[in-house]
């Protein structure tokens, strides 16, 4: 029976400190492994936000810019898009239990405009 060389038994064993996982740090600073050594570079993360979305106020009126309610039939989101109504004040909207979330995922998606 053949047996082991010790330089064979004993490899050592890369340490959980020295790897880093890709996009773990999303849009921070990693190291990363190149064929010539570790680099510092800046990881790619999520696309940054548009602030665009979220510049509405309470008084800004609202424009519902589809014909057919475009939300899943059953689901909460449709029953907040049928809350809209064209020209219709965002606080109105919030009152009668709408989010701005779903406010800003229909200016994102063009189915209401807010002026």
């Amino acid at each position: 029976m053949a047996q082991k060389s010790p330089a064979t038994a004993e490899q050592p064993k890369a340490s959980k400190e020295t790897t880093t996982k890709p996009g773990a740090a999303r849009g921070r600073k990693v190291e990363k492994a190149t064929r010539s050594g570790r680099q510092t570079v800046q990881s790619k993360g999520a696309n940054p936000p548009d602030r665009t979305l979220n510049r509405f106020t309470n008084d800004q009126t609202i424009t519902v810019l589809v014909k057919e309610n475009p939300r899943r039939p059953g689901t909460k989101a449709f029953e907040r898009f049928k809350l809209y109504e064209t020209g219709m004040k965002v606080t109105e909207y919030l009152e009668k239990g709408g989010n701005r979330g779903s406010i800003r995922t229909d200016l994102k998606r063009d189915n209401i405009e807010v002026n």
